[in-house]
């Protein structure tokens, strides 16, 4: 990932976080509720030269301080537990309805008897799991933190064309937006749905959509718009974590279907209007 160089980590204990605001930050966040010393210091380490680390050691301060900082917020890590001993599930529950373009990343320890609640992490919401010891340190924690964003990325894109295809359609779309780099071309994603590529184009056929391969390409761009209007990460960079060619193929691609350039994906509703952009191309091959 592509962030301002710096670090400063605020932790709870100090009343200074209750004072922060985001005119005070120069770097985007990672609001962290880590409550052991070496998990926080791992974390500081990590992450040095990425983002800012805010840490806070129970689920009210999280809340409060996620409504606080607002966008300047780029991903939330959990333990299972604060540090009362309250569980976070709720809250992250409550992050995933409220706040659905913010990533969160459980953070736990090695061992058996953190399975349940790890367990109940996932199935609250989480995109991504940090393992102290195994993954929460250098390019395994930057690694972490870039693949949660694009996960809460794809899903942003996926609600936002589901309800404009037919149901049956709507494998192709997760598909290619859910796993970018294995799904970008006819023959790719017919493979990852197990049927052949005449089959895939009779399908899209039947149910009067546009060809694969062009719904695929959009579908590719509605990703790339959902990411680029939550990152400061160059077009280019985010191009080749897709898989296309090149940046000038990814902006070759967006003139060509949407009369778009890159810079015009990153206001906050660029997604909104790419996705209207889409549904037009669709009524236009279906001749609606």
């Amino acid at each position: 990932m592509s962030y301002p160089h710096g670090v400063a980590t605020v932790p709870s204990r100090d009343a200074s976080l209750q004072d922060v605001n985001p005119s005070m930050l120069s770097r985007p966040v990672v609001l962290a509720l880590v409550v052991g010393r070496r998990g926080r210091a791992t974390l500081q380490q990590g992450l040095q030269g990425v983002v800012q680390v805010c840490c806070v050691d129970y689920v009210a301060e999280l809340r409060s301080t996620v409504e606080r900082l607002g966008e300047s917020v780029l991903a939330i890590i959990v333990e299972p537990r604060d540090a009362a001993g309250v569980t976070v599930v709720p809250t992250v529950k409550w992050s995933v309805e409220v706040n659905g373009d913010l990533p969160v990343i459980g953070y736990c320890s090695a061992g058996p008897h953190l399975s349940r609640e790890i367990l109940d992490l996932a199935n609250a919401g989480i995109q991504e799991l940090i393992v102290e010891g195994v993954s929460d340190t250098g390019r395994a924690l930057r690694e972490t933190l870039r693949s949660a964003a694009q996960a809460s990325a794809a899903e942003r894109a996926l609600a936002a064309v589901v309800n404009l295809l037919p149901a049956a359609i709507h494998p192709v779309a997760e598909v290619t937006i859910r796993y970018p780099r294995d799904a970008t071309s006819v023959d790719s994603v017919a493979n990852a749905l197990a049927i052949h590529r005449k089959t895939l184009v009779n399908l899209c056929r039947r149910h009067r959509v546009m060809a694969p391969g062009l719904l695929i390409n959009w579908c590719r761009l509605l990703l790339a718009a959902a990411m680029l209007s939550r990152t400061s990460r160059s077009a280019d960079a985010v191009a080749l974590e897709l898989d296309f060619p090149s940046g000038s193929a990814f902006r070759n691609m967006l003139m060509r279907y949407a009369a778009r350039r890159p810079r015009d994906l990153r206001p906050h509703d660029a997604l909104a209007s790419l996705t209207h952009a889409f549904g037009t191309a669709l009524r236009a091959t279906s001749g609606g």
